[in-house]
This record gives C-alpha cells, sequence and structure tokens, in this order.
C-alpha cells in the first residue's frame, strides 16, 4: 500500500476535484501565468501613456487657468478627463 503525499500548507491528502489544481500541480504552472500577467500590465500601461499625458497637459491648463490655486487636483484630473473624453 502506497502512502498517501500530503499538502505542504495544509498536512492533509488533497482531493480530487475537477478542474482544480494540486498545490504540486499548481507549484509547476504558476510561474508561467505568473510571467504572463506581469506583462499585461506594464502594455496596459505603456498603450495608454499618451493619454495620461494628454489628460495631464489639460489638467495643468485648467489649473493655470484657476490662477494656480491649489488643492482641486483630482478635480481638475476629471474635468480634463471629461472634457477629453468628448472630443
Amino acid at each position: 500500500m502506497a502512502l498517501e503525499q500530503k499538502d505542504n500548507l495544509t498536512g492533509k491528502t488533497p482531493r480530487k476535484r475537477a478542474g482544480r489544481l494540486t498545490t504540486q500541480q499548481l507549484a509547476t504552472v504558476a510561474p508561467a501565468a505568473t510571467a504572463k500577467l506581469q506583462t499585461a500590465p506594464t502594455q496596459t500601461f505603456n498603450r495608454l501613456a499618451p493619454l495620461r499625458e494628454q489628460i495631464a497637459q489639460r489638467a495643468y491648463e485648467l489649473w493655470l487657468a484657476r490662477g494656480c490655486a491649489h488643492g482641486n487636483d483630482l478635480g481638475d484630473w476629471l474635468e480634463a478627463e471629461r472634457q477629453l473624453s468628448t472630443q
């Protein structure tokens, strides 16, 4: 009779469930999946960089138009987003 291998995290024998990975299986596929997930935010960030720059420029213009008064940076940013989204 073979000894059943216990899960390192829980100390229990893993049950086989349809569509679920055991801890050992997950450990072998996790690095590849993690690598794919790490590139997605960078690609999105780079794709949206020109839009962020336009919003920042417009928000700066709104700040200048208000006489450079501090305390409404979020409002300026949101207004710049609204204005650019309607163009």
